[in-house]
């Protein structure tokens, strides 16, 4: 009898609190000397990789619902390399990721890069982008 009590009480219990949510400050953090060929405006990075930032908001401001599924955005990168900086979109906490795909000016580079970013779910994303010399590192809030 106590036994069927004592597993009674186990199968209401629960599987107990729910994890707490990730933090996510998606606020930019300009850093103090980016390059002069970038223009002004803030911008975060290092080296030849560097992020516009943007003027008001977070990175996450412009994230929108896109109508293939998940969320996109357009972000600036600028780079002082031929090609473009290898980035990386993956979840804080947890193991999916995103996809960066690039649209070239028509100046080509060395330059700005925009780029399109694709995160298949809400929650907070980090983006990382790596050149020869330099990268930046940014948290992006979605949803």
């Amino acid at each position: 009898m106590v036994t069927l009590l004592l597993w009674m009480g186990a199968a209401c219990s629960g599987p107990g609190p729910a994890p707490a949510p990730v933090a996510c400050d998606d606020t930019p953090v300009p850093s103090a000397n980016p390059p002069s060929a970038m223009g002004p405006g803030p911008a975060v990075g290092s080296g030849d990789t560097w992020f516009f930032a943007p003027d008001t908001g977070g990175w996450g401001g412009s994230v929108e619902a896109d109508p293939r599924g998940g969320y996109r955005t357009k972000i600036g990168l600028w780079t002082s390399m031929t090609r473009p900086p290898a980035v990386t979109v993956r979840r804080v906490g947890g193991a999916e990721t995103g996809s960066a795909s690039f649209a070239p000016t028509s100046a080509g580079l060395p330059g700005p890069l925009p780029a399109e970013l694709r995160f298949p779910s809400a929650g907070c994303w980090q983006v990382t982008a790596r050149g020869a010399t330099g990268g930046a590192t940014i948290q992006v809030r979605v949803g």
